[in-house]
């Protein structure tokens, strides 16, 4: 027999990065406190959360699609997460109402942004900004926090928060030293470029990559639209690959069919001309890769492909990942302006930084290597 709707346990999906891992326990500890048994709040990191063997990016996905409440740690390190990121656009599709329903038929997922020190309002993903927000290294902030989960999940704030003050640690405490000090120094990061820095001021962009690179480029992003339109790239390209027969020009965007990223994608991003939406962009970006590839002699044209994923929540540039002078830049999708040329980028030399460049490829890799279900490859 099915529990009554007063007596559903609410549901919480902690989402964060690997680099507040300890500060995302001490926020599951202070949940914990407040709420007691009412509530479950879901942290991968948490022993047990992901079953072994199991399929861990359809579990994560399960488990927001059953969420009552997404609270998102907000960081500079949260945001240079194509995992976190990814989760703040799926939370936004499920936040969002749909066509011909409304919040009375679909229960619809509730959002709680919680900042840590240093990082401002204005850093916070644009289409979550509209949610309830909290600094929580701050004493009274982190208590709002839990205030606006209680009124979310429709348990009673005052007792919940009472129950942090007779707790017998100071859990509150914990969530303040942990979150003071989650501030990381992104300009030790080789050639980081500040926050309002323009894609044009970036080293590595996508019309010279194939100028800088001798045997291979790799370009991820969700429509890649600056990619599909500039003809003097596509010529670029073309001439890449002509000038060394071993030569590869690799792309992973968005997939078209794929209905359910389109949606995510598009409440995430919501263009800002009703005329060209993000399903017309995938459309166009598609149509034009394919115009390019046919434009190709046949030697050329097997060593240029492209990839359809479902969702590819970052964008991404890699030349020559296996030689000594190799490099790479990345760029958060949801962060600042709606324009990529806009956004934040970060860029990575092997030779000044190997660690750091291993550690970014081997993530890029594995989202290339991934299997797509559709593409554009061979003869």
């Amino acid at each position: 027999m099915g529990m009554s709707p007063i007596s559903k346990m609410r549901k919480v999906f902690l989402s964060h990065s690997r680099l507040d891992a300890e500060l995302a326990l001490r926020v599951k500890n202070l949940l914990d406190v407040a709420f007691g048994r009412t509530v479950e709040v879901f942290l991968a990191i948490h022993h047990g959360a992901v079953p072994v063997a199991s399929d861990w990016q359809s579990t994560l996905h399960e488990r927001m699609a059953d969420s009552d409440v997404f609270l998102l740690i907000a960081s500079s390190a949260a945001m240079a997460s194509d995992w976190v990121v990814g989760e703040c656009g799926i939370a936004s599709y499920l936040a969002t109402p749909k066509s011909g329903g409304s919040a009375e038929d679909v229960r619809l997922m509730k959002i709680v942004v919680a900042r840590v020190a240093g990082f401002g309002p204005d850093h916070v993903p644009r289409t979550l900004r509209k949610w309830q927000s909290s600094q929580i290294s701050v004493v009274d902030e982190v208590r709002c926090m839990v205030g606006y989960l209680a009124d979310y999940l429709e348990v009673n704030r005052i007792e919940a928060i009472d129950r942090l003050s007779q707790a017998s640690r100071d859990v509150v405490g914990e969530v303040v030293e942990a979150a003071s000090s989650a501030v990381y120094d992104w300009s030790g990061v080789t050639g980081r470029l500040p926050y309002s820095a323009k894609a044009k001021e970036c080293p590595l962009r996508a019309d010279n990559a194939v100028k800088l690179a001798r045997e291979r480029v790799l370009v991820f992003g969700q429509s890649l639209q600056f990619l599909a339109r500039h003809e003097k790239t596509h010529q670029a390209i073309c001439e890449f690959l002509c000038r060394n027969p071993t030569a590869r020009f690799g792309i992973a965007m968005g997939d078209k069919m794929f209905g359910p990223g389109v949606k995510v994608w598009q409440a995430a991003g919501p263009s800002t001309a009703d005329t060209f939406s993000y399903a017309k962009q995938l459309k166009f970006a598609e149509s034009a890769f394919r115009r390019l590839r046919k434009s190709m002699g046949p030697f050329e044209r097997i060593r240029f492909e492209v990839k359809f994923y479902d969702i590819i929540p970052f964008g991404a540039i890699v030349i020559d990942p296996d030689a000594e002078n190799a490099a790479l830049v990345i760029h958060p999708m949801l962060v600042g302006s709606d324009f990529a040329s806009e956004r934040p980028q970060f860029f990575v030399e092997k030779r000044s930084d190997p660690a750091l460049f291993a550690c970014y490829w081997a993530q890029l890799s594995h989202q290339w290597n991934y299997r797509s279900k559709r593409g554009l490859a061979g003869a």
